[in-house]
C-alpha cells in the first residue's frame, strides 16, 4: 500500500528515464546515411519523452483532484457542523482549513498547466534537433559539390547565420 501511494505521489522518474536510454543508444549507433533508422530512433525518443511528461502531468493533476476533494470535504463538514450546532467559531476554523487546502489544490492545478507548457517547449526543441539530424542524414546520401553546398547551408541554418559567405561559397552567389 505504501509503495502504491509513493508511486502515485512521486511517480517513478528514474525508471521513466531508464526507458529512454535504449532510444538514445539507438540514435547514437545509427548510421547517419540510414535515414529511416535515424528518423525511427528520433521518433522513439520523442515518444518516450512525451510519455514521461504526460505521466508527470497526470500525477500532478491527480493530486490536485485529491487535494480539491479534501478541501471540499472540509467545507461540507463546516457547513454541516455550523447548521447542526450553531457554533460559528468552529465552523470558521473548518472553512479556513478548507480554503487553505483549496488554495493548495489550485496551485497544483496551475503546476499541472505549467508542466504541459514546458512539455510543449521541450517537444519543439526536440523536433528542431530531429529536423537537423534528418537533414544531416539526407546530406550523407548526396555526393560531390552538392553535398558540400547542402552541408554549408545546413551549418548556417543550425548556427542561425544569415551571412551566406561565412562558410565560403554560397547558394545565393552565381
Amino acid at each position: 500500500m505504501a509503495e502504491t501511494l509513493d508511486v502515485l505521489a512521486t511517480g517513478n522518474v528514474g525508471e521513466d528515464l531508464l526507458q529512454l536510454k535504449p532510444c538514445i543508444d539507438r540514435l547514437a549507433k545509427a548510421d547517419p546515411k540510414d535515414l529511416q533508422e535515424v528518423a525511427a530512433s528520433q521518433l522513439q525518443l520523442m515518444t518516450g519523452s512525451y510519455k514521461i511528461v504526460l505521466s508527470q502531468s497526470r500525477r500532478c493533476f491527480f493530486w490536485a483532484l485529491v487535494t480539491a476533494g479534501i478541501g471540499l470535504f472540509f467545507f461540507v463538514i463546516a457547513a454541516v457542523y455550523s447548521i447542526a450546532t450553531g457554533n460559528v467559531g468552529t465552523a470558521v476554523v473548518l472553512v479556513l482549513s478548507g480554503v487553505v487546502i483549496e488554495g493548495i489544490a489550485g496551485l497544483l492545478f496551475r503546476l499541472s498547466g505549467h508542466v504541459a507548457a514546458e512539455s510543449h517547449d521541450f517537444h519543439a526543441k526536440i523536433e528542431t534537433i530531429h529536423r537537423h539530424l534528418l537533414a544531416h542524414s539526407i546530406c550523407e546520401s548526396l555526393s560531390g559539390d552538392v553535398k558540400e553546398q547542402i552541408r554549408a547551408d545546413l551549418a548556417r541554418k543550425i548556427a542561425n547565420i544569415n551571412n551566406t559567405s561565412f562558410f565560403g561559397t554560397s547558394s545565393n552567389q552565381s
